[in-house]
């Protein structure tokens, strides 16, 4: 099996062969020493720490309530990362670097910078969607958690 990132959830409806879990959603570095001056970490301090929930094929027969351990691979977190955040910032830098060539004003710059980060933007997600087709790399449940290191999500039944 190749490198797995493993967060814990649980499991909150079934729907025939698949099944919902939740898990909450935290900030990577919240534990770094230098967490109280990094973006991410306060971006993710500013939008909180909420609840995300997952579709995934109930491969393991597991039932509402019950703890499961959920696995991304690795390679998908890495390109979802250079996807949102270096191409929209390269094509910013680009388009302010050609509207800097061409004129010495501010305002056009800062809209060219603009431009490029919207056009950025919008190619990333043409980007994922692709990705999505042609290189599905979902979550997935791994294993059971045990009951030791269960979250406590109030299970719907739908």
């Amino acid at each position: 099996m190749s490198d797995m990132i493993e967060a814990e959830a649980t499991v909150v409806a079934l729907e025939q062969a698949t099944v919902w879990v939740e898990t909450r959603r935290r900030s990577g570095c919240s534990q770094c020493a230098s967490a109280s001056q990094c973006a991410p970490s306060l971006l993710g301090a500013l939008l909180g720490n909420g609840w995300v929930r997952l579709r995934l094929a109930n491969t393991l027969d597991v039932r509402p309530g019950e703890p499961v351990i959920v696995g991304l691979p690795g390679g998908a977190l890495v390109r979802a990362a250079l996807l949102a955040y270096l191409l929209p910032l390269f094509t910013l830098v680009l388009g302010a670097g050609l509207a800097s060539l061409w004129t010495a004003r501010e305002a056009p710059v800062v809209l060219a910078a603009l431009a490029g980060l919207a056009s950025g933007l919008l190619l990333a997600a043409q980007i994922a969607r692709w990705l999505e087709r042609h290189h599905p790399e979902r979550p997935r449940l791994l294993r059971r958690a045990t009951s030791a290191t269960s979250c406590s999500i109030p299970a719907t039944h739908s």
